[in-house]
């Protein structure tokens, strides 16, 4: 981690969620994915967790509606102003979500699922049929590419 970071920088969630139910089997085949992402790296905060309202609902805050379902969650340093996230630990950000939005895009395609990604809380793109969308593509991870010049 940078030291130009406070040990209190606002952290946001990026949570990327099933558009539909799943069944067990296919819960153990996405923790095991997630799982071998997760072993991948070191990451800069934690490594990516599959999440559902049983076991990890406080870990997802919606609002009145919780989370009711299967999905991803990745913390993230916020770059929004006034905070400042240093350009070496954003390119880090950066690749951690580009290698998991890689990896939902194979599960997506493989088991024919969904998935719709925000955030905290803002919608930030969907997943389908392997496949980011544009919003996803171009909206999220093109603009951040961009903001670090890269």
């Amino acid at each position: 981690m940078s030291e130009l970071l406070r040990p209190d920088h606002p952290i946001q969630k990026l949570l990327f969620f099933t558009l539909q139910v799943i069944d067990d089997a296919l819960r153990l085949k996405l923790e095991d994915s997630i799982e071998e992402l997760a072993e991948s790296r070191a990451w800069v905060l934690e490594a990516p967790q599959v999440v559902t309202v049983d076991e990890d609902w406080q870990k997802v805050s919606r609002a009145d509606t919780p989370f009711q379902g299967t999905g991803v969650i990745l913390p993230i340093y916020s770059g929004h102003p006034p905070n400042v996230v240093p350009p070496d630990v954003d390119r880090r950000q950066l690749d951690e979500v580009t290698d998991l939005v890689k990896q939902l895009c194979a599960f997506s395609q493989a088991n024919d699922i969904a998935f719709e990604g925000e955030l905290d809380q803002e919608f930030v793109g969907t997943i389908n049929r392997g496949k980011m969308d544009r919003s996803l593509a171009e909206m999220f991870l093109g603009e951040w590419r961009r903001h670090l010049g890269s």
